[in-house]
């Protein structure tokens, strides 16, 4: 990529400070690679916890309630590529089944017909994807031109993301468990029963059992080492 204005806003996403910012800079860029819309997702994946993921959109609004309501992200076949593969996937007609048909059809009657998804796998524990978008065919030149320059996209977008999204999406499952309840649970990593933990805290058995009955149930397990686990997945404890 050796157009000196598309530097210029690729660098410029990688100063965005919040989503809105990252957004917006986002569908600046789109025309640098001859489209006029752009979506990027972020999947996070960590042990014993679903997977969730967040998007950033600059699809038409509509399209976007949409995709939401008719839950195309379980059927879009670029979704399913860029979850399992690295390299870019330009979409046509023959990637889509009887399931996922009526997501092309729908995204060409809101101008998104013609685009390209980009994915971006730095670990097994964040996986990303830009999709850029326009209503007209790509041309063999076109096409030649724009993947060197998403690739870039798309991996500035995984960076920026890496800092303002993914630590919120982190937080936003992080249980709230009490100093005391993760104290117990910090104990029962070192291999100590109630007994000795009660011995160490001064208090009583039926106190740490009433604490370890708390973490569990914010955790959502059933079982002592289950709910360590967790606490160690959250970076809770080390």
């Amino acid at each position: 990529m050796s157009d000196p204005h598309a530097l210029i806003l690729m660098a410029d996403v990688l100063s965005s400070t919040t989503e809105v910012e990252m957004a917006a800079k986002m569908n600046a860029a789109a025309p640098q690679v001859l489209c006029e819309q752009a979506l990027f997702g972020i999947e996070l994946r960590q042990p014993m916890l679903p997977v969730i993921q967040h998007i950033t959109s600059g699809y038409p609004e509509q399209y976007r309630h949409l995709y939401n309501d008719k839950g195309f992200i379980y059927r879009d076949p670029s979704v399913v590529h860029c979850q399992t593969r690295t390299d870019p996937i330009f979409w046509n007609e023959s990637m889509y089944d009887a399931s996922s048909y009526e997501i092309m059809e729908e995204s060409q009657r809101f101008g998104l017909g013609h685009g390209f998804s980009v994915p971006v796998r730095e670990s097994d524990k964040v996986v990303s994807m830009i999709s850029l978008a326009r209503d007209q065919p790509f041309t063999k030149q076109e096409l030649e031109y724009i993947v060197p320059t998403a690739k870039v996209l798309a991996t500035v977008m995984h960076v920026v993301a890496q800092k303002i999204i993914v630590p919120s999406m982190i937080e936003s499952r992080q249980p709230r468990l009490s100093p005391r309840e993760l104290e117990c649970l910090r104990w029962v990593a070192q291999g100590k029963s109630n007994t000795v933990i009660a011995d160490i805290l001064k208090i009583s058995d039926d106190t740490v059992a009433f604490y370890l009955r708390g973490a569990l149930r914010k955790l959502g397990v059933s079982t002592r080492m289950q709910a360590v686990a967790l606490c160690v997945t959250f970076g809770l404890i080390t």
